[in-house]
Parts: C-alpha cells; structure tokens; sequence
C-alpha cells in the first residue's frame, strides 16, 4: 500500500454531511418563519388600511354638512369586510369635536388578531 493517499476519510465526509444537513434544517425554520412574518405583516397593513378609509369616510361625513357633524352617517357601527376582516367604529359626541374609535380584527394564523385607530374630527361651527 502507498503511504501517499489522497482524499477524505469516511469521518471527514459524515461530519461534512452532519454540518450541511444542520444547516439545511436551520434555513429551512427560518424561512418558515419569515413567511408567518409576512403573513402577519400583510393583515396588518390591509387593516390599518381599511381603518384609515372608514376614518377617511367619517371626516367626509362630517365635513359634507352644515352644520358639521350632524349627518347621520357620522354614528356607531360595525361592518364585514372581505378576507375575514371585520371593522367596528365608535363615534362619540364632544362639542366641536367627536372621538373616534375604529378596531379592525382578523385572523393572523390561529389567532384573532385586533389593530385599532385614534382620531378626533374637528365640527367647526359655521
């Protein structure tokens, strides 16, 4: 036999394939988990958005009369929007101004998820 060998030892290679298939495994979770992040973030966005046209609405609503804020569309509700998300906007009386509440909740996975906006419509008197 030739002292004078060339390439791996059996050891050399199972650990090589040890290391490969470690890695394979932590990529592999953590694509997983960036896909839930996507998930999360993509229903996030879509119920800020739905929030900010409901806000959008109420301003509209409120400006569109004279005097201000005496439209009857300027109220509570709650409505069912396509996707599994659900608004519920609460309005409440202050003078020249009104409160307003809106919560959008959806599913994010298994869970109910909640996101909610704060404003206040200013109702100058004219």
């Amino acid at each position: 036999m030739s002292a004078n060998r060339r390439g791996f030892t059996i050891v050399e290679v199972v650990m090589a394939i040890v290391i490969l298939v470690f890695g394979i495994i932590v990529l592999s979770s953590s694509a997983a988990g960036i896909s839930r992040m996507i998930g999360s973030g993509q229903g996030k966005t879509r119920a800020a958005a739905l929030a900010s046209a409901r806000l959008e609405f109420l301003r509209n609503a409120a400006a569109a009369t004279t005097p201000a804020c005496s439209s009857g569309a300027l109220a509570s509700g709650s409505a069912a929007q396509p996707g599994g998300f659900t608004e519920e906007w609460t309005v409440t009386d202050a003078g020249a101004t009104r409160q307003v509440r809106v919560i959008v909740r959806y599913r994010a996975g298994p869970r109910l998820q909640a996101d909610t906006l704060f404003a206040r419509l200013l109702c100058p008197a004219t």
